[in-house]
């Protein structure tokens, strides 16, 4: 039954894309797809080889479910007034077990949510930093996985999971008993050739401790760290990773700011196209191994990463590092010191820059 529903929601995703222009869908990836030829269907009708990543539009928290065939997986489940939502998810496409919980750290904000699943799905294993922290939110987390009697399973650094086809790597953390962000877990999707990362809430200091262990972080999607909060993302994470697409999941006007302009700006510099849930609502990445395209609820084409607004007469920015070229307006511009001002099409073309594949000036 599980199956049939996950090929239902294929078959709506591919009906939304083939009957409306306003659907929502960017196709965007490592391939260039159209509309028209889209990745959710082939010659036999529906796929059911495709990964599947929701970002769920839980507001000021986190909450990822990952789907692929019969098998499903949920990272953090965003805070307690969210439960009702994760449960309303997977009721409605019949996810009964889930084969991996992972609580990335034990803030509220990431593990509330996850009682919502635990009443309406069995689990197969929970990964989780912590096994114990003096909140109601983790309380009630513990409670539940106590009535189903499942065990806590700590991250241990270059351990696999397998996800039907799907590999699911634990990069981190190496030390525990310090700060919940720091000991955010590190999971890093591959299928095929595309990769995802998340890092939960982890901040410079686990960032860069990463880094020290020589982690393999090269992603083609980063799920930004910490909401996009200025203390993540720094930019030799940034730059190992190289993503060629961030999500970030922050809530609509919160109170902290978030993403901030600091890790905005970051993103920009390193030509990152960026997918926001507070402005677009739920990001689905779908994944056929090869390559990826996105599907946003609402505001396909919102200027996720704003710098102004450009007009006639404005010429071009260019990236003296990527040598691309972009209307002033563009969502991936690159930080101001590697900026240059072009102010002609031909201008752009004759010093040997192209033209960004996001706004296409």
């Amino acid at each position: 039954m599980k199956k049939l529903r996950f090929l239902g929601f294929l078959l709506l995703l591919c009906l939304t894309v083939a009957c409306s222009n306003s659907s929502g869908v960017v196709p965007v990836g490592m391939s260039t797809m159209s509309v028209e030829d889209s990745v959710l269907v082939s010659d036999q009708g529906v796929r059911n080889d495709l990964l599947l990543v929701t970002f769920l539009d839980v507001g000021q928290g986190d909450a990822t479910l990952l789907e692929y065939g019969e098998f499903a997986m949920l990272i953090d489940g965003g805070d307690s007034n969210k439960s009702d939502l994760i449960y309303t998810v997977l009721r409605d496409r019949d996810i009964t077990h889930l084969d991996y919980i992972v609580v990335t750290h034990a803030h509220a904000d990431h593990v509330g949510g996850i009682n919502g699943a635990l009443n309406f799905a069995t689990v197969g294993t929970v990964i989780s930093s912590a096994t114990e922290y003096d909140t109601r939110a983790f309380n009630s987390f513990l409670s539940n996985l106590e009535r189903l009697r499942v065990d806590i399973t700590l991250p241990v650094p270059g351990s696999l999971y397998m996800l039907g086809d799907v590999e699911v790597h634990i990069l981190g953390p190496s030390v525990l008993g310090g700060d919940p962000n720091d000991e955010s877990v590190i999971v890093k999707i591959i299928y095929g050739d595309v990769s995802i990362l998340f890092t939960g809430d982890a901040e410079r200091n686990a960032e860069q401790r990463l880094l020290d262990e020589g982690r393999p972080l090269d992603a083609t999607v980063l799920h930004v760290g910490h909401h996009g909060s200025e203390t993540s993302t720094i930019y030799p994470f940034l730059r190992e990773v190289m993503p060629s697409y961030a999500v970030i999941s922050c809530g609509k006007d919160n109170q902290y700011g978030h993403p901030t302009e600091d890790v905005l700006s970051r993103l920009r510099d390193a030509d990152v196209i960026v997918f926001r849930t507070d402005m677009q609502g739920d990001i689905t990445v779908i994944i056929d191994g090869q390559s990826v395209s996105f599907r946003t609820d609402r505001n396909e084409t919102v200027q996720t990463n704003p710098t102004g607004e450009w007009e006639p007469g404005d010429g071009f920015i260019g990236n003296v590092n990527s040598k691309r070229f972009h209307l002033p307006s563009c969502s991936s511009l690159p930080a101001e010191h590697n900026r240059v001002f072009l102010e002609s099409l031909g201008d752009a073309l004759s010093q040997g820059f192209e033209p960004c594949g996001v706004c296409r000036p």
